[in-house]
């Protein structure tokens, strides 16, 4: 009987022990974004046991029907800051380069969900800052995490051409004041990593058809310092969704439809495989920023790769206005 009594108290022990490494491990966070979208964010957070969210900033009033506990909701950023470990910005529109700035100087590590609003300068100040606080930024793409990217990603080892046609239509994107090219940027971080080298020359074309003063269609091409080429034909003309790609190697060519989900192997033999819904992205996504946090290794879409993405979205705006 006390032989049994001492393995039952061992296996108790183990059990709490079990679970205090397993709250040590979990991140605490807090979450800054539209009130609309908290609820959301949340569900996906919680189904990563890895994180453990402390408190919530809305930017926006939350919904009549929000089951938010009051205890979570936050007014204040610093009182927020100072009970976390690590801040989502998923509404980072709401906020202005100097606010963001203040979040990257008090946060030790911060997921901000998008750049575009901000300007080139902006970001490499803030890349900057980001070295001087010791304070680890991951930029969103969640397409970088969808079950074809990674499998691109794997298949793709010594890319000599690389070809990317994307519509748009403007039933599904309204213009406002966003240019075509800044329209690119989620595929484009994409496509940068998938050629495996640094960029060395940028051309483009582009026209204006059926917009009184938009660039409707944009013809791209860049180079890279590996030999590999990517060209991207984009438009917003009122045609069907597109996002294909096509990858050119010595020893295989494959093709990709990220609008139906699916891999093809052309060359060497044919095979098609379709792949299972994407949703799953934004869940890998978040749980690439908890490995980021506890991990130096661990690559992410970091503002100096953010940086190059808008730099090249820069460019291909001056040189398609050459040519309109």
């Amino acid at each position: 009987m006390a032989t049994i009594s001492k393995i039952c108290c061992y296996l108790l022990i183990l059990s709490f022990l079990e679970d205090f490494i397993y709250l040590l491990s979990m991140l605490k966070v807090g979450i800054i974004s539209y009130g609309e979208r908290i609820q959301e964010q949340i569900a996906i957070l919680s189904e990563l046991n890895c994180f453990e969210i402390v408190g919530v900033l809305p930017t926006t009033p939350l919904p009549d029907n929000s089951v938010i506990s009051s205890d979570l909701l936050i007014e204040e950023f610093d009182v927020l800051c100072n009970k976390t470990d690590a801040l989502f910005l998923f509404s980072s529109k709401a906020y202005y380069y100097e606010e963001i700035a203040y979040m990257i100087k008090k946060a030790k590590a911060i997921y901000i969900k998008k750049t575009g609003h901000l300007e080139v300068h902006q970001l490499k100040s803030l890349a900057a800052l980001a070295l001087e606080s010791n304070c680890k930024v991951m930029v969103g793409n969640y397409m970088l995490y969808r079950e074809l990217s990674s499998l691109l990603f794997e298949q793709t080892t010594t890319p000599k051409l690389i070809e990317a046609q994307l519509a748009y239509p403007l039933v599904e994107t309204p213009r406002f004041n966003i240019t075509l090219s800044q329209l690119l940027y989620t595929e484009l971080a994409f496509l940068i990593r998938l050629a495996k080298g640094d960029p060395a020359k940028v051309r483009a074309t582009g026209c204006t058809t059926i917009s009184a003063n938009k660039v409707d269609v944009i013809i791209a091409r860049i180079d890279f310092n590996n030999g590999a080429t990517v060209n991207i034909h984009a438009s917003i003309l009122p045609f069907e969704t597109e996002r294909t790609i096509k990858i050119y190697q010595p020893d295989s060519v494959i093709y990709a439809d990220y609008i139906c989900n699916s891999i093809n192997h052309l060359f060497p033999t044919k095979q098609t495989k379709n792949l299972s819904d994407q949703s799953k992205a934004r869940a890998k996504e978040y749980q690439a920023f908890y490995d980021f946090c506890n991990n130096n290794t661990t690559e992410v879409h970091s503002l100096n790769e953010d940086i190059l993405i808008w730099e090249i979205t820069n460019q291909l705006d001056q040189k398609v206005q050459l040519f309109t």
